[in-house]
C-alpha cells in the first residue's frame, strides 16, 4: 500500500470500517446456509422414497364362488322379493312366479285326460264288440262252407253257391285283421294324445312346485335381471347372483406401458365412484391376478390395456354416523395401484433429462 493510499485509509471514518467488517461477515453466512440448504436438498433427496402409482378405471364384479339362480320354469313373475346389493339368507324367498293361470290349466288339462282316458276305453269296449261279432260270423261262415262242399259233389248246391261262402268268408276276415289294426292305432293314437298332455301337466305342474324361486346359499344379491313385477322369465335364464359375503372384487384396465411393474400381491386403494372418498374413503385391496394377453384398443379404451382382477377387503362402505352401504357389482371404480417406491432424486433426474412422463402421480406413503 502506497504512502497515499494508507492516508486516505486512516482519513476513513470509524464507523465506514465496521459496516465493511459486518458486511463480510453476513456474507459468509449467507454462502454457508445456502451450501447448508443444498445438502440439506441433496440429502432430502437421496433418502427420501415416494410411491410410484397409476390411477386406473374399472368396476366391482364378483368373486368366484357366487352361485347363479336360473328360472326353474317359464313364466310371469308376480313379485320380485329382494334387490340389488340385499343380503339374503338360505333358502329365503327371492322371486315368485304368477300360477294363477297355471292352476287353471292344470284343472283343464286333468280333464282333458280323463275325458281321452274315457273316448279310449269306449272305442276300444266298441272294436272289441265287432271284433267278436266278426269272430262268430267268420266260425259260422266256415261251418257252412263246410257242410256245402259234399252238397257241391252230389249236385244238390251249384258251385256258384260254394264261391260265394269262401268269398264271404274271405271278406269277414279282411275285416276282422282290420278291426285288429285300427285297435292298435286307437292304443298308439291315444298314447300319443295322452303323452302330450301329460307332458304339459308335468311342465305345469313343475310350475306351481317353483312358485317361490328361493336363496340357494346366503349372500348378497347382484345382477338382478327381473326389473319389475310382470317380467317375463324363460327356462334356465339367469335371474341373478348371490356371492357370499366378502367374496365381491375389482377389475380394472392396466396400459401396456404400465403392465410390467404389475405384480399379484401389490397393494391397492379402491375408490368407488358413486360415493366420495373424502366422505365414505377407500377399499384397500391387492392385485389377484394379470390377464396373460393383451387386450385391444375398444371405444372405451383408446390404447392395448390388460384385465388386472382385484382383491376387495371389504365389500361395504361406512358412512360417518356408521351406516354401512352395501356395495353392488357393476360400479365403476377408480384405483390407484403402486408401481414401485423410488428416490426423489430419480424422479426429479428422470424430469431434467426430459424424461419427464416417468413421473406418475406421486402420494407419500
Amino acid at each position: 500500500m502506497t504512502t497515499r493510499q494508507k492516508r486516505r485509509f486512516m482519513l476513513l471514518p470509524q464507523e465506514h470500517t465496521v459496516m465493511v467488517r459486518q458486511t463480510s461477515k453476513w456474507g459468509q453466512i449467507f454462502l454457508l446456509s445456502l451450501v447448508g440448504l443444498g445438502a440439506t436438498a441433496f440429502a432430502t433427496a437421496w433418502f427420501y422414497r415416494l410411491d410410484e402409482v397409476i390411477t386406473v378405471q374399472g368396476r366391482l364384479v364378483p368373486q368366484k364362488g357366487g352361485v347363479e339362480v336360473k328360472s326353474p320354469v317359464n313364466g310371469q313373475l308376480s313379485q320380485v322379493l329382494v334387490s340389488n346389493g340385499e343380503e339374503v339368507k338360505e333358502g329365503e324367498p327371492l322371486l315368485r312366479f304368477d300360477v294363477k293361470s297355471a292352476e287353471a290349466e292344470e284343472s283343464t288339462i286333468a280333464r282333458q285326460l280323463e275325458l281321452e282316458r274315457e273316448r279310449l276305453t269306449d272305442q276300444l269296449r266298441r272294436n272289441e264288440q265287432r271284433q267278436q261279432t266278426l269272430t262268430r260270423n267268420i266260425n259260422l261262415t266256415e261251418r257252412i262252407l263246410e257242410r256245402f262242399t259234399p252238397l257241391e259233389r252230389g249236385g244238390a248246391i251249384s258251385e256258384i253257391q260254394i264261391l260265394q261262402q269262401a268269398n264271404q268268408l274271405e271278406t269277414l276276415r279282411d275285416e276282422l285283421l282290420q278291426m285288429q289294426t285300427e285297435r292298435e292305432e286307437l292304443q298308439n293314437d291315444s298314447q300319443s294324445r295322452t303323452a302330450n298332455l301329460e307332458g304339459k301337466l308335468q311342465q305345469i305342474q313343475s310350475q306351481l312346485r317353483n312358485e317361490v324361486v328361493k336363496a340357494p346359499i346366503s349372500g348378497t344379491v347382484f345382477d338382478l335381471q327381473p326389473d319389475n313385477n310382470r317380467y317375463v322369465a324363460t327356462n334356465a335364464e339367469p335371474l341373478l347372483k348371490i356371492v357370499p359375503n366378502g367374496q365381491l372384487g375389482g377389475e380394472v384396465n392396466v396400459g401396456n406401458q404400465d403392465i410390467g411393474f404389475i405384480r399379484p400381491g401389490q397393494s391397492a386403494k379402491i375408490r368407488v365412484d358413486s360415493f366420495p372418498y373424502t366422505e365414505y374413503g377407500e377399499i384397500d385391496g391387492t392385485i389377484r391376478s394379470i390377464g396373460a394377453d393383451a387386450l385391444p384398443p375398444s371405444e372405451l379404451i383408446r390404447s392395448y390395456h390388460f384385465p388386472v382382477e382385484l382383491n376387495l377387503s371389504r365389500s361395504t362402505l361406512e358412512t360417518k354416523d356408521g351406516t354401512v352401504i352395501p356395495l353392488q357389482s357393476g360400479m365403476t371404480i377408480t384405483t390407484n395401484l403402486k408401481l414401485r417406491d423410488r428416490r426423489l432424486i430419480e424422479l426429479l433426474s428422470d424430469l431434467f433429462t426430459n424424461r419427464g412422463e416417468s413421473l406418475k402421480r406421486l402420494r407419500q406413503p
